[in-house]
């Protein structure tokens, strides 16, 4: 069995111990399939940043309903709404 799918089963039996957050988090990293992620920091006046992080920047803008990250932020910066591309990520324990 390859990495990948052990991450899978792992996945899964964290969403059979009711552990959600932990089972969404390794089927996120299991669908990279070895790829870097790309995340955006979207950040909106009187609410904490979210970080939304995917296998590609097209996934990631979409699933915020963002077509152009340019034309996005220059609509919206007026009212401090920004989203900001990351590429460098860092896990610590």
């Amino acid at each position: 069995m390859d990495v990948i799918h052990r991450v899978r089963d792992l996945a899964d039996e964290a969403a059979a111990a009711g552990q959600l957050e932990l089972a969404q988090a390794l089927h996120a990293v299991a669908n990279l399939g070895g790829r870097r992620p790309v995340g955006v920091v979207h950040a909106r006046p009187g609410q904490d940043p979210a970080v939304v992080v995917g296998p590609d920047l097209p996934a990631v803008l979409a699933s915020l309903k963002i077509e152009n990250m340019d034309a996005f932020n220059a609509l919206n910066a007026a009212g401090g709404e920004s989203v900001r591309v990351v590429r460098d990520f860092r896990f610590v324990e």
